[in-house]
């Protein structure tokens, strides 16, 4: 028995036979695909690793006294004579800043990888991505109450420093001056009895929700550090209502290196399979004495653009 795979052509009641496959062809052809679905699922569960790691930074708080925007502020290592001098202690700020002290002043540091075991650890390019959102840790107090449409202006900046480079010599990445609205709720149980004649507490914290902060498309440095100032005017009414702000929490997300070696590994194979394929069928079309139907060149340029969806060009970027 003899099964024919048909097209059907634009002429009616017309067809083209591009290929004759018999049982024994047919089932092989089917069981080499399933065989290979079944490897890539083995591989993307038993081989590779999850695709994404996350990383939980409480940003440190130093004193900037010099008021110096241009200056790097950072916390490892502690013997240079460049990094912060002044930091200030766990506790609600209104109470641990001292009073000379200006809400510009005060800068909010992440430096990131953090060391594990004594051993300082290092960024690399297998990252391929990073990602940073901000967590804050705002409390509610009578006299500092959080507007329901406030919005965040914080200046940051983000810089990168290279394994054998000196310690205090960070390069800069980007600066911006960026603004956020702010979607809180205060804790339920601060407002449960709300409405009965009992004020709101001071002591309770808002759920807010995470503030984007910056997206690299690639991880081409060792170590990344960022100062962030949450300066405030009431002149211009620049944070003046977001409420009494206690910590700032930075998550940091990379793609994981193991998974992009996979990645690349899978893509690698893949590319010159669905490419030689795509070569076959277009000879075998061009051997039809007749032109190419829409059909058969619609199927081409799909097979086109599969095909450079499945180039490997992201080696490029470890370069």
């Amino acid at each position: 028995m003899t099964f024919c795979l048909v097209l059907l052509c634009s002429a009616p009641m017309s067809g083209v036979i591009l290929e004759t496959l018999n049982v024994r062809k047919l089932v092989a052809f089917g069981f080499a695909l399933f065989t290979a679905q079944i490897i890539f699922f083995l591989i993307g569960g038993l081989i590779a690793p999850s695709p994404h790691t996350n990383d939980q930074i409480l940003m440190t708080k130093c004193v900037d006294r010099e008021s110096i925007s241009d200056r790097w502020f950072f916390m490892r290592p502690r013997s240079s004579n460049y990094s912060c001098k002044e930091f200030l202690p766990e506790g609600d700020l209104d109470k641990v800043v001292p009073s000379d002290v200006k809400a510009a002043q005060i800068v909010f540091m992440a430096q990131f990888p953090h060391p594990r075991e004594g051993v300082q650890l290092r960024m690399t390019r297998w990252f391929q991505q990073l990602i940073a959102v901000l967590m804050l840790d705002v409390k509610y107090k009578s006299q500092f109450e959080m507007r329901p449409e406030a919005q965040i202006t914080f200046d940051v900046r983000l810089g990168y420093r290279n394994h054998g480079d000196s310690d205090h010599d960070w390069k800069e990445i980007a600066y911006s001056r960026e603004t956020r609205p702010l979607k809180c709720t205060l804790d339920p149980a601060a407002t449960r009895h709300q409405g009965h004649d009992h004020p709101i507490g001071d002591g309770f914290y808002y759920d807010c929700e995470v503030l984007p902060l910056f997206t690299l498309g690639s991880c081409h440095y060792d170590h990344y550090l960022v100062n962030l100032r949450i300066p405030v005017d009431t002149k211009k009414g620049t944070n003046t209502d977001i409420g009494m702000l206690q910590d700032v929490w930075m998550v940091e997300i990379h793609q994981n290196g193991g998974f992009t070696k996979v990645w690349f590994s899978l893509k690698t194979v893949v590319f010159p399979a669905t490419l030689a394929a795509l070569i076959f069928f277009w000879n075998r079309v061009r051997e039809l004495s007749r032109q190419p139907n829409l059909l058969e060149r619609t199927i081409f340029a799909l097979g086109l653009v599969l095909s450079c969806l499945n180039c490997p060009i992201e080696w490029l970027s470890l370069m």
